[in-house]
């Protein structure tokens, strides 16, 4: 191990001089050694850098350091011994990011001794070229990987987006409201199916990108919540602020405020009618209020005053141009935990995984990428990786059940009958009275048979 790090080391001070950025990884991904002209790009030093392993996601959620190692970290691919070369990112002193491509090396003291990472950056700055990203029908792991980093450069970077990520029209409308919602601080009510990211998009609105100015926000669980309950709630909330002193207001985060009891509801009204009294709401719910409202199943007056501004957040299954994306984060999520690290999916994975109808919407996405990585062993995920309900619903997917049409049993004698008549005339070459004889009726009978058949056809019978 120390002649593996002394190699390391002689091999960065080669390049100390070098008017490129250049950064050595152990074999643990940590950051051993960096020239000059690396932390002049980066903005960084040796305190802050060194020793700091490098995972391979767009998470802001790991600290400054390892926010900052994990732009710089190579895909998969490399420390499993391939050489590569990817677009990488530094934050700058202006608050933007300067975007450079970076050559990675892996290195290896003989065949089984993986030693390390060195990375030769170009001194191009990519940053006037990139713009929006380019988005493509199947999108490699990669473009999937920067299409984050750039969206969470292009959005407030301490938003908390993970569920709102994607390029439709659904997510980019969702992430205009959250934005508007957070700057206005109007009552909004967030409304979806379970799963859909709820209180997620809440507490995004509410903590935004200062969480530190952000105020309290208080839970409340609404269908536990009677009339009694909910008042001693609130004034305790109110109390407590009163003690503080605070300059920021509460916000209570009334969950699932649909299922709030009628006598909790009034009692809930009554403070918004106080005069000059703020208290300022999130609340998340299956269903939009205002509609219960004119279905009489909650109070009119509540819904309005809580309903200042409106998200709603649809199922998954209409928003499946979003799965890759969404799986990219999650992965990365998987990745930002410092285990074995993943480059995203093969197209056959997000295939079967867009054929699903995910009825636990975002939040079983969730829960199914991560069961995934923990079960795939190459660099990508692939179909075989997937928990089985995928699969079984891939292999439904691909032999659709026929759809059973009805039987009108009228309808289906008639059809008999008349083809049994015209098979008795065909065998008796035309002769009514010797077909009637093969059918065992009269011959009146038979000839009223034909006339019915020829008003229904339209014909003449001859």
């Amino acid at each position: 191990m120390a002649r593996n790090r002394s190699m390391l080391s002689a091999l960065g001070r080669l390049l100390s001089d070098s008017p490129s950025p250049v950064y050595v990884l152990n074999d643990k991904r940590e950051i051993v050694y960096a020239n000059k002209s690396f932390f002049q790009w980066t903005g960084s030093d040796e305190e802050t850098l060194i020793g700091v392993r490098c995972d391979y996601h767009s998470s802001p959620e790991v600290g400054a350091a390892r926010e900052i190692a994990a732009r710089l970290c190579p895909p998969a691919e490399v420390f499993r011994g391939e050489a590569k070369s990817a677009e990488i990112a530094s934050h700058q002193k202006s608050g933007k990011q300067s975007h450079r491509r970076a050559h990675f090396t892996p290195l290896a003291a003989d065949e089984l001794d993986f030693v390390g990472v060195i990375a030769i950056v170009e001194t191009i700055d990519l940053s006037q070229e990139i713009g929006e990203p380019v988005e493509s029908i199947n999108p490699t792991p990669d473009e999937l990987h920067q299409r984050l980093l750039a969206l969470r450069e292009r959005v407030v970077p301490r938003y908390g987006i993970d569920r709102l990520v994607g390029n439709s029209i659904i997510a980019r409308r969702i992430r205009r409201q959250v934005g508007f919602a957070h700057q206005s601080r109007a009552h909004t009510v967030i409304h979806g199916p379970p799963g859909s990211g709820r209180e997620h998009v809440a507490r995004t609105i509410h903590y935004g990108d200062q969480p530190s100015l952000a105020g309290r926000l208080v839970p409340v669980a609404c269908p536990l919540m009677d009339a009694e309950l909910l008042q001693a709630t609130i004034a305790n909330v109110i109390r407590h602020t009163d003690e503080l002193d605070s300059t920021a207001a509460p916000v209570l985060l009334l969950l699932d405020v649909d299922q709030l009891s009628e006598t909790a509801q009034y009692e809930l009204a009554g403070f918004f009618s106080i005069p000059e009294f703020e208290l300022f709401t999130l609340s998340t719910s299956r269903y939009d209020l205002l509609r219960l409202a004119e279905e009489r199943s909650f109070r009119g007056d509540l819904a309005s005053s809580l309903s200042t501004l409106v998200v709603h957040l649809p199922p998954l299954v209409e928003r499946k141009d979003d799965i890759p994306a969404l799986a990219q984060v999650f992965l990365e999520q998987f990745n930002s935990t410092g285990g074995r690290q993943l480059n995203g999916f093969s197209h056959e994975a997000l295939d079967q995984l867009a054929a699903y109808n995910w009825p636990g919407n975002i939040d079983e996405l969730a829960g199914m990428v991560h069961e995934a990585c923990a079960q795939a062993d190459e660099v990508l995920v692939n179909a075989w990786d997937l928990p089985q309900r995928i699969r079984y619903a891939a292999d439904a997917a691909a032999y659709p059940r026929q759809s059973d049409d009805p039987i009108v049993m009228d309808d289906f004698l008639a059809e008999v009958e008349a083809e049994l008549i015209r098979r008795a005339l065909q065998k008796s070459k035309g002769n009514k009275t010797k077909a009637a004889e093969l059918l065992g009726v009269t011959r009146p009978r038979l000839h009223r048979k034909l006339e019915q058949m020829s008003a229904e056809d339209g014909s003449d019978d001859e």
